[in-house]
């Protein structure tokens, strides 16, 4: 293993680390957000890594995909919050 292929072998790994960041954040972001029940609600990101075979000589992780939270989000019931009562007119 030569020192460029450790370096691409982290920086694999950063990448992988950065997706992973990024949806945190999203989540973080948007996990207090009130939508109407027959509206869509938002859907938490779960980012999947996986490493990559070593036996080729490469290394590494990549992202495998990302999966969605529950599409029916969490049901609270909140009288003080004012989206039930504010309508667009």
């Amino acid at each position: 293993m030569t020192i460029f292929s450790a370096i691409g072998i982290a920086g694999t790994g950063v990448t992988v680390y950065r997706k992973w960041l990024d949806a945190i954040s999203d989540n973080v972001a948007n996990m207090n957000d009130a939508a109407p029940t027959s509206g869509q609600v938002f859907r938490a990101r779960y980012v999947q890594a996986r490493a990559v075979d070593y036996g080729t000589g490469e290394g590494g992780a990549v992202v495998a995909g990302t999966a969605l939270g529950d599409p029916k989000g969490r049901l609270v019931y909140e009288p003080e919050n004012p989206w039930p009562t504010t309508r667009a007119t």
